[in-house]
């Protein structure tokens, strides 16, 4: 990789629904559980995605139920 080429994989902040890709299991899973009013742990090791996925569960959530929803 050249130095000047951007990675397409943003790693240190999530940016939108168009950069996150296969979590979609997950994804659904939070969204049943939120649905069913179901509370729900994340644990992981690190860099693995979690902060990521939760930005993304709630973008989508706010999409959704038409919330405004601050990070």
């Amino acid at each position: 990789m050249k130095m000047n080429e951007v990675n397409p994989f943003p790693v240190t902040t999530y940016i939108s629904p168009n950069y996150f890709c296969n979590r979609d299991l997950e994804l659904k899973i939070l969204l049943k559980n939120n649905r069913n009013n179901l509370h729900t742990s994340l644990f992981s090791q690190r860099r693995i995605g979690k902060t990521g996925l939760i930005k993304h569960f709630l973008t989508k959530l706010a999409i959704i139920k038409h919330l405004n929803v601050c990070i």
